[in-house]
């Protein structure tokens, strides 16, 4: 349904330690994306943070993540739409929550609207 709705297609692969130490000494070595995004635990920020590759969050979405961030909030009031015509009441609210506190004005006056026409 994820991908029906959004038309983003998720790969999501669970690998050991030492495929992804593998994976991410590649990833670095090579300054080619083997993956858009991935988690894993502490042992390797130590890496990240020697190779310059770990990123503060909060400074990459004040700055060159910030246009991300609209466009993400932007998918979540397409889907507040798609599952209040769907009937999903409560599904629109709980995203359309997050809509209005992570987008622009723009966004929260047309994620409020929205609300406002699912409580009404």
């Amino acid at each position: 349904a994820f991908e029906e709705i959004t038309g983003i297609k998720v790969n999501h692969q669970i690998l050991g330690e030492g495929e992804v130490v593998q994976a991410v000494q590649t990833q670095m070595q090579t300054n080619r994306s083997l993956y858009d995004a991935y988690i894993n635990d502490s042992d390797l920020i130590g890496t990240h943070s020697r190779l310059q590759s770990a990123v503060n969050l909060t400074d990459f979405m004040a700055g060159e993540g910030k246009d991300e961030q609209w466009h993400e909030v932007a998918t979540k009031l397409d889907l507040a739409k798609a599952y209040q015509e769907m009937g999903d009441a409560d599904g629109a609210r709980e995203i359309l929550e997050e809509v209005i506190r992570d987008g622009d004005d723009t966004q929260r006056e047309a994620g409020e609207k929205l609300l406002q026409q699912i409580a009404a």
